[in-house]
């Protein structure tokens, strides 16, 4: 018999079984609110100017005052919640009452952040909006209550507050812009930045202008960098004052006549980004295992490498601390790009370690022979992964990279194209008294699978790939997972998959790992030698593949 609803029976049920949330008391409601908006994974600046990008801490407090009264009644009235949430980002709407009710609210609380809303547009003069008018008369009218600030500066802009005192200013990141349509375009900044009275001020960068170094103000900095318009002999004047330095990032200075750069310690550094810069090396002592970028494109400094003793130690000192067990590779005639960890697909994540030169005219192979050298260690044979890309090898070049690619014993997961993949073929045919080259490999991962009509003779020789896998079985050293999953977008992955491995169903127990055609999201698995080769047929859309290739122009991400 059908039980008739009880209404009041499931209202008593719901109020028993009431979250626990709604018991929290108001003093805990109001720190997990605080946190919401302080979210440093949100709120890094280079994210927090990107629409869309993450869920705006502006939003996302929105929609919490909405779940009920209560919550309501708290946030709305905590100025300080209000004060982390001066976004002009989120204020650029058709109207100006949603940003003047967020500035109401924030009452005389000190200013956690101040973003402005135009950060992406970096070429060309600015836009001459009121809102940009409105910012500025904000930010000086405000200065004294302001914690962070990332904002563009344009030249031509009247920026005299910052000779201003900034009681709470913590975090200070300002770029310059040309403005070519200005009378002017000085990059100084006012002297006497700050009034020499920025106590709480821990982290400063600077890039398309200049300021004075040599004031009281920079005695706290965690935190430092500077751009191109500053001279080397400024840049190490600083860094002698530096004692708590933590994250220094530098790009290619002045370089002023004569002059010497000291022997500088930096005992507190925990990572060092150098670009245009690299004789830098030669003066600053961080401590071993600092995590490290350095880039360099000038061919005077990239023919002497070899003279750069402290890129050497660097590296060899990370390796020491770090052991990582990952790397990708890249090179060509004018690239060397040597990194810790794999991007994966579009994902571009900072690394831990990286070396990247390039020059136009083409990197000397006795530099690029020392850098596989000087990146040699008896610590490679932790890594397991590793990412190799080699476009146009030249002979001296696949000496030095062999010997650097037999010192990865304990390789068992390799990602790289075809093109590569025929280096290590040939490495493997022509000297197999030597050894096998990854004799531990495992895993193979296509970052790029040719075209049919990319394969040498055509459609009907066998590919790179095939060579390889059957090369491997044979001297004993077989591939377990083929890889082919490496795009997630559906366009280009048909326009890449247009060629048929049914011969690969003879190697059996190998499981080939792909994408649906249907839906690209989706990663599917094939056990080769269980009876259905024709998985293996990638011929699927090869129509569609044509005129998607006729209508539009793919940016084929590489990995490096």
């Amino acid at each position: 018999m059908h039980t008739p609803f009880n209404l009041h029976s499931r209202s008593a049920n719901v109020t028993q079984s009431v979250s626990p949330i709604w018991k929290l008391s108001e003093d805990l409601l109001w720190r997990i609110f605080m946190t919401n908006v302080n979210n440093p994974q949100i709120l890094t600046p280079y994210q927090y100017n990107v629409k869309d990008h993450t869920p705006r801490p502006l939003e996302v407090t929105r929609i919490t005052s909405q779940v009920c009264r209560h919550w309501r009644n708290i946030i709305l009235s905590s100025t300080a919640i209000w004060g982390r949430l001066i976004d002009f980002v989120s204020f650029d709407q058709k109207t100006t009452h949603w940003r003047d009710e967020v500035i109401s609210r924030s009452g005389s609380s000190s200013l956690l952040w101040v973003v402005e809303g135009e950060t992406s547009n970096y070429v060309g003069a600015p836009k001459a909006t009121e809102s940009r008018a409105f910012l500025l008369r904000f930010i000086a009218d405000q200065w004294n209550r302001i914690e962070k600030i990332f904002v563009n500066r344009w030249s031509g802009e009247d920026w005299s507050f910052l000779s201003r005192p900034a009681p709470c200013l913590s975090q200070f990141e300002i770029h310059t812009m040309f403005d070519a349509g200005a009378s002017d375009h000085p990059s100084s900044l006012p002297g006497n930045i700050f009034a020499d009275q920025a106590p709480q001020l821990k982290s400063f960068q600077m890039t398309g202008a200049h300021c004075d170094l040599s004031l009281g103000w920079t005695a706290n900095l965690q935190d430092l960098t500077l751009g191109g318009s500053f001279s080397n002999q400024a840049v190490f004047e600083i860094l002698s004052n530096l004692p708590l330095l933590q994250s220094l990032d530098l790009y290619g200075h002045i370089a002023v006549p004569d002059f010497e750069p000291p022997i500088v310690y930096l005992p507190h550094l925990q990572t060092l980004y150098i670009d245009t810069c690299l004789e830098y090396l030669r003066h600053i002592r961080p401590p071993p295992g600092c995590l490290f970028r350095f880039r360099e494109n000038r061919d005077k400094i990239l023919s002497r490498l070899s003279r750069e003793r402290e890129l050497s130690e660097m590296y060899q000192n990370y390796f020491a601390a770090h052991h990582p067990s990952s790397l990708s590779l890249m090179c060509t005639k004018r690239r060397f790009v040597l990194h810790s960890g794999i991007f994966e697909g579009l994902a571009r994540d900072t690394p831990d370690m990286e070396l990247n030169f390039t020059s136009h005219a083409g990197i000397a192979i006795n530099s690029v022979t020392y850098l596989f050298q000087m990146c040699s260690s008896p610590l490679l044979k932790e890594v397991t992964r590793l990412s190799m890309k080699i476009l146009h090898p030249r002979p001296g070049l696949l000496v030095a990279l062999k010997k650097f690619s037999f010192m990865l014993q304990s390789l068992d997961y390799l990602q790289l194209d075809e093109d590569t993949l025929n280096i290590l073929l040939h490495w493997d045919q022509e000297s197999p008294c030597s050894g096998i080259v990854f004799p531990r490999l495992q895993n193979l991962k296509l970052s790029h699978l040719s075209h049919a009509s990319e394969i040498e003779g055509g459609v009907s020789t066998e590919s790179r790939l095939e060579r390889f896998l059957f090369h491997r079985r044979q001297i004993g050293a077989p591939i377990k997972v083929l890889d082919l999953t490496h795009y997630q977008d559906l366009a280009v992955w048909l326009l890449d998959a247009t060629r048929s491995l049914e011969r690969l169903d003879e190697l059996k127990g190998m499981k080939v790992l792909y994408r649906s055609v249907d839906t690209p999201g989706v990663i599917l698995h094939y056990e080769c030698g269980s009876g259905h080769p024709d998985v293996l047929r990638l011929r699927y859309g090869a129509d569609i593949a044509r005129e998607l290739s006729d209508s539009m122009v793919l940016n084929l991400p590489y990995i490096d």
